[in-house]
């Protein structure tokens, strides 16, 4: 049963931060996919091996609930869940045609059949405003920002509504493009790219504290590097 019935609301960009990788055709060694906008081959193996780090980095394990703000068609989340069994996702984004059944649905498929998984899993879509979001008070004990934040368009906003619903023992990960050079822009939503310093400050302010902070490196993406802040409730503004 959905979580929550779906709402369309107003668009922003938010959607486009999962459009960096969209699976187009299986190969004999790999898949061919477009990131921002260039087609590239890329082994399963590889693939597979980078998504694993990543789940393992989120600290996914079988039967949890990921929710995951600016979604898009939800190709991210299929790898999840390629990569570990039994995870139930939830997908937000503002943009009902581009996040929607049937797109996500062909995402996890497309997925699932490359990689010939018989992993279950389970998935919900709700639509969020640019400030707001139509969940309960403390419901999520993990939340995803994957290459989303720099995109809001009201931060503060949002970070008052996932402090909102993240439990008090919960934790939120952010994870962000590393700059290349001052003023560095995401092709995709042609806005700069935050620094790590500057998310960590944004989030300070807002009632979190960060526990922790990595990159990671990926490779089918002219090795860009990731910044991955994992941040849980300021104890002194846990109200």
């Amino acid at each position: 049963m959905p979580l929550l019935q779906q709402s369309a609301r107003c668009r922003t960009n938010l959607m486009t931060t999962k459009r960096l990788i969209t699976f187009l055709l299986p190969v004999t060694l790999g898949l061919s996919i477009s990131v921002n906008g260039q087609r590239t081959k890329v082994n399963l193996s590889d693939l597979f091996a980078f998504y694993k780090q990543e789940v393992k980095n989120l600290n996914l394990i079988e039967g949890d609930t990921l929710l995951d703000i600016g979604s898009g068609e939800g190709m991210v989340n299929a790898m999840y869940s390629v990569v570990q069994n039994n995870l139930h996702q939830v997908l937000m984004d503002t943009d009902p045609k581009t996040m929607n059944k049937k797109n996500v649905s062909n995402s996890y498929k497309a997925v699932f059949k490359s990689y010939k998984s018989k992993n279950t899993f389970s998935f919900d879509l709700i639509y969020n405003t640019e400030d707001s979001m139509p969940l309960n008070d403390k419901s999520f004990h993990k939340i995803l920002c994957r290459r989303s934040f720099h995109e809001f368009k009201k931060p503060e906003a949002m970070l008052g509504e996932i402090h909102r619903i993240l439990k008090d023992t919960g934790f939120v990960v952010v994870i962000e493009g590393v700059p290349r050079m001052p003023n560095d822009i995401d092709p995709t939503c042609k806005l700069e790219y935050l620094r790590a310093d500057t998310i960590i400050k944004i989030f300070t302010k807002n009632r979190f504290q960060l526990v922790s902070y990595m990159e990671e490196t990926m490779p089918f993406d002219n090795n860009r590097k990731l910044s991955v802040l994992t941040f849980k409730k300021d104890t002194a503004n846990i109200n």
